[in-house]
């Protein structure tokens, strides 16, 4: 009888996470639902800190679409994928998205705010010539 209750709990686990898992496609679709904040920088600085911000938080890769006007990373719990939009030489519109993984997963490694606010201090860093560190500041 637990043999065939585990069973059937092993079964559900994998339909949950066959039907639930967020997919890169499905962050990139969900751009209106973002976060978005305006910078003081221009574009190249703009993917500079993005790309910085998604290695803080442990990014197992960093896809960048330049092209299409974005960055897409993933890390163990879930999948973010940042737009720069530049509206001037040096005004940037910085959208970001993230999606946990499994639904079910009550964890993240970085919130659109966690985005923003790490961004900030990039802007800052970069805007007063610091280097951006390879280790993430503190918020």
């Amino acid at each position: 009888m637990i043999e065939r209750g585990i069973k059937i709990l092993v079964l559900f686990l994998v339909f949950a996470f066959i039907v639930g898992c967020a997919a890169m496609s499905d962050v990139v679709k969900s751009k209106q639902n973002g976060q978005i904040n305006v910078y003081s920088i221009n574009a190249d600085q703009a993917w500079e800190i993005a790309k910085t911000v998604f290695r803080w938080a442990n990014a197992d890769a960093v896809e960048e679409h330049r092209k299409e006007g974005y960055l897409a990373a993933s890390s163990g719990a879930n999948v973010m994928v940042a737009w720069i939009e530049p509206m001037d030489k040096k005004i940037i519109r910085v959208t970001v998205a993230s999606k946990r993984r499994l639904p079910i997963n009550p964890f993240t490694d970085l919130t659109e705010t966690d985005f923003h606010n790490y961004f900030a201090q990039g802007v800052e860093m970069m805007n007063s010539g610091k280097p951006l560190p390879s280790s993430r500041p503190k918020k």
